[in-house]
């Protein structure tokens, strides 16, 4: 098995996250009809530990089927209080309604 160097891996990560960090800055629709919002508990390592963190995805679909990755939050618990935060933070964007 071959190592990998940390700025190589910095950069992977980078790169995924890229898009994203644009998404969450963007305008959403005013409406979505469907709007699937959940949290995956996965292992990730910070400092040398590593530790069990929420991965929230908020993933909306439009009248015409297409799927919209509305962000992508990760949060050291799942609970309603981030919850609120999040939608009170699309609403910002500009959602209005689900």
């Amino acid at each position: 098995m071959r190592s990998t160097d940390s700025s190589t891996k910095f950069g992977i990560v980078q790169s995924a996250f890229a898009p994203h960090r644009s998404s969450t800055k963007r305008r959403s629709n005013p409406m979505y009809p469907v709007v699937f919002f959940d949290a995956l508990r996965v292992k990730i390592r910070g400092d040398g530990v590593v530790s069990n963190k929420a991965v929230y995805l908020a993933l909306a679909i439009l009248p015409d089927g297409t799927r919209d990755v509305l962000g992508l939050w990760v949060e050291q618990t799942e609970g309603a209080k981030f919850r609120h935060k999040v939608f009170n933070e699309l609403k910002t964007r500009g959602l209005t309604d689900t």
